[in-house]
């Protein structure tokens, strides 16, 4: 691989780097499993956001088109996720949003937009790249979505390089109802996610810091002079 690669390579990282978002989730029934190969995990990701379009549970009723008119979103639509499926869980997600406007404190609204961003996101990455041999870029944002599926984030941190710090906290973390979440203490959740940004924290300044270093020292070798 040639310098001019590696440094194209270690500059993409460097900006990926340049924000860290921490989320906490209450989640039942956890597998802990490993993300598979990206081909693999598209499809589960795909099909976990059909699920919840699709659960009568959730009230909604997802639509998209279909030449001339439209129809009710299928299972058989999505469940090879592949682009075309992610276009139209993108396109189902937006009608739902544009067509059916959720109340702001509503917990199903950031879940349907947080399918229609990655559904575009994945979709256009898809375009014209084979998901076995998968853009840095596209494994990035697959991992995020299979981390966080359709779970509902009741704390989440960004940090900025420059400094700037933004916690957001669910309204659900205010209520004491034990229906709502079960008998979690928010005391303990935000112990929990305070311990994941320490940690987050400074894992993530020693790989800025790598990621630097490789820079300067890749820089440092392509502009040296050449003896003789």
């Amino acid at each position: 691989m040639s310098n001019t690669r590696v440094g194209a390579r270690l500059g993409a990282l460097a900006d990926a780097l340049l924000t860290l978002e921490i989320n906490t989730i209450v989640k039942p029934g956890m597998s802990a499993q490993k993300m598979p190969v990206v081909p693999v995990a598209l499809c589960a990701i795909a099909q976990d956001y059909g699920r919840f379009l699709l659960d009568k549970r959730n009230g909604l009723s997802p639509r998209i088109q279909d030449g001339d008119t439209t129809r009710a979103l299928a299972d058989s639509d999505i469940a090879s996720g592949d682009q075309q499926a992610f276009e139209r869980l993108r396109d189902a997600a937006d009608a739902l949003i544009r067509l059916e406007p959720m109340a702001p404190d509503d917990e199903r609204g950031p879940i349907v937009a947080r399918i229609k961003s990655n559904g575009t996101q994945i979709a256009r990455l898809l375009t014209g790249t084979d998901p076995a041999t998968p853009t840095q870029e596209l494994t990035l944002l697959v991992h995020k979505a299979w981390d966080v599926g359709t779970e509902t984030v009741i704390m989440q941190t960004s940090l900025q390089i420059d400094g700037d710090v933004i916690t957001r906290v669910s309204p659900s973390m205010m209520s004491k109802d034990p229906e709502q979440y079960g008998p979690v203490d928010p005391g303990f959740i935000s112990l929990v996610h305070n311990n994941a940004l320490a940690t987050a924290t400074a894992q993530w300044r020693s790989l800025f810091d790598l990621a630097a270093d490789l820079l300067g020292a890749l820089g440092d070798r392509l502009f040296r002079p050449r003896s003789g």
